[in-house]
């Protein structure tokens, strides 16, 4: 099993002292393919931990750099919640982090939320990234225009009623045991597999001491600001004028117990207008990646990456292992 290293990536124009962290499988000083991955919403860099090692091992010279989102896993929190909530927050961690380990141009892989992020990375940047593997996503989150007056409105009580009630309305959850916390995200509003919640956990808890009862419990790292609804989302223009700037080859891995409908004509206006995709469909639920089709998964990648030419260049396959 391929094991991995954290780096810090220092975060610039902050009021303090900031980073991102990355968890990196592979040689940083010597490699030939950069393969850059973002998580879901309140996820960690954990999530690509049942595929990363395979597809390293498939693909010689390969490095992974997972990221861990501002807010989110061992990155720090941000000093206000604009940067969690405007369209260019997370774009941001990707920059940073492309541009600490100077590469050049890079795979994208992409599961929900960092789907949508690399989404809109592939179409401002199109010569930085050969291919993107874009799981459990679709582009960024859709609603109605008529309803963001409303959803501004609702950002801003919630923010006001959060202030009012003092510091322990943002506080997260405490658990006394490891074991409660991972069984709280295995039943959560976006329920895992017991497994998968072991893994984010891993890297998404912190011990904290109870004085009062004289004992370590546990909390999540997360900033309790990531649960703010968002006051912006974007129009079915803006989602479909992204979707059709990606220049890299797209593979979309949707699961039979996901988010997306094949048969659904949103679902399909958006597919239509990439210009250069694969589809796969497994069994399992949102986090595909990290449930029994995690092999099958990996498999398609590798296949993917080596017989489908590049972008950014790289008008080629990746080279497999022989």
């Amino acid at each position: 099993m391929a094991t991995a290293t954290d780096f810090f990536v220092p975060l610039k124009g902050t009021p303090g002292p900031a980073h991102i962290a990355v968890k990196v499988w592979g040689n940083v000083n010597d490699y030939q393919t950069a393969i850059v991955a973002g998580h879901g919403w309140l996820d960690n860099a954990n999530t690509y931990d049942l595929i990363a090692p395979a597809i390293l091992e498939a693909i010689p010279g390969s490095v992974i750099f997972s990221i861990d989102f501002c807010g989110h896993g061992r990155s720090s929190h941000a000093p206000s919640v604009d940067r969690y909530t405007g369209p260019t927050g997370y774009l941001s961690d990707v920059i940073a982090v492309v541009d600490y380990f100077k590469i050049d141009r890079f795979v994208a892989i992409g599961h929900s939320m960092g789907g949508g992020v690399f989404t809109a990375y592939c179409a401002a940047f199109p010569e930085k990234v050969t291919h993107f593997v874009c799981i459990e996503n679709l582009g960024q989150p859709y609603y109605p225009a008529k309803g963001v007056a409303g959803r501004l409105r609702r950002f801003f009580d919630h923010i006001e009623r959060r202030a009012q009630r003092g510091p322990s309305a943002a506080t997260t959850p405490m658990y006394p045991t490891i074991a409660a916390a991972v069984a709280a995200r295995a039943s959560a509003d976006l329920p895992v597999p017991e497994r998968a919640a072991q893994i984010l956990t891993e890297r998404g808890l912190v011990p904290v001491y109870n004085s009062t009862h004289h004992r370590t419990e546990y909390t999540w790292k997360n900033d309790p600001s990531l649960t703010l609804q968002w006051p912006w989302t974007a129009t079915m223009e803006f989602v479909v004028a992204l979707l059709s700037q990606i220049e890299a080859p797209v593979l979309y891995v949707f699961a039979t117990g996901g988010y997306f409908d094949q048969d659904n004509e949103a679902v399909k206006a958006r597919l239509a207008v990439v210009r250069r995709k694969e589809i796969m469909i497994v069994d399992g639920g949102h986090h595909p990646h990290l449930e029994d089709a995690a092999p099958q998964i990996a498999e398609r990648v590798v296949s993917f990456l080596t017989t489908v030419s590049g972008a950014a260049g790289l008008n080629r396959p990746l080279k497999a292992k022989m």
